[in-house]
């Protein structure tokens, strides 16, 4: 649980034991008290362990964070930019996104950064840098994962996850006759309301 002394705020386990002194303007607590919390310092937030002295794992950087439970991963904000944070304190990818959506199954995310587009796929970890114009998705067999297809300028590629490589598509046909995607969910939205 969290506490207040002298106008901070920290910690406690459910056995009164200091996991976080009050040292810091507010803290976020998860449901896993042995995951790292943000913690805010002047406004900033950063990442901090529950290891008895709420040890900073990160630099207060970021306008905002949060946890997004299904990817075990923070979301975090810089100037209405977005990016995602392991719980080691890195960076998930090397740019900030002007936009992160999930798609429906949760197994990627698509990446805005100016008018390109990039993916991510979480079990593979596979980035696709964001490069891209536009992206499709093609359902074959009942349940099983779509395919993806990504266009740069007139070049069409259909991505396979599994071996994660992307290969060229002779024929432009197959991406003629995908429909534009549409079932995204962002990520800021939880999942059960998409």
């Amino acid at each position: 649980d969290t506490f207040e002394e002298n106008g901070r705020v920290g910690l406690r386990s459910c056995e009164g034991e200091n996991l976080v002194p009050a040292i810091y303007d507010d803290l976020l607590y998860n449901s896993d008290p042995s995951q790292p919390l943000p913690a805010r310092r002047a406004n900033r937030w950063g990442l901090v362990l529950p290891d008895g002295k709420g040890t900073p794992i990160t630099g207060f950087d970021f306008d905002n964070m949060f946890f997004v439970n299904r990817l075990n991963l923070f979301r975090v904000f810089v100037d209405g930019k977005k990016n995602l944070l392991t719980l080691e304190g890195k960076l998930l990818f090397p740019y900030w996104a002007s936009a992160m959506e999930i798609r429906e199954e949760l197994d990627y995310m698509s990446l805005t950064v100016g008018d390109k587009l990039g993916l991510f796929f979480f079990s593979e970890k596979y980035f696709i840098p964001a490069e891209y114009d536009e992206m499709r998705t093609a359902r074959g067999v009942e349940d099983a994962s779509p395919d993806i297809y990504i266009r740069q300028d007139t070049r069409v590629f259909r991505v396979v996850e599994s071996e994660k490589r992307m290969e060229e598509l002779k024929e432009l046909s197959v991406w003629e006759a995908l429909a534009p995607d549409e079932d995204i969910c962002p990520v800021d939205v939880p999942v059960d309301f998409c």
